[in-house]
């Protein structure tokens, strides 16, 4: 929230000083934003916890969910690799320059 706090308040500046100055602060926020986008198309599966248990009667195996919350511990998050759509754009721009 911060970051977009930041975003906000560059934005509001520009427009009621006219600038035209670059915004360090809210430059790096939007990269980070940028990135957490990137990133949230990570479609690697988080597990749940579970406990298994034998039924006594049936011998079969029982598992159930324990908490249908998905931590992400312990699990390596991937980024997508969006180098591919960033060369399509910048080729697709030079035809509207």
């Amino acid at each position: 929230m911060r970051c977009l706090d930041v975003i906000r308040a560059a934005f509001v500046r520009m427009r009621d000083t006219g600038s035209t100055e670059r915004d360090e602060r809210a430059e790096a926020c939007s990269g980070h934003i940028r990135q957490g986008i990137a990133c949230t198309a990570d479609i690697t599966l988080k597990p749940a916890k579970v406990k298994c248990s034998k039924d006594e009667e049936t011998g079969k195996l029982f598992c159930p969910v324990i908490s249908a919350v998905a931590t992400g511990n312990r699990v390596d998050d991937r980024c997508r690799d969006w180098s591919q759509a960033r060369e399509f754009v910048g080729e697709n721009q030079k035809s509207w320059v």
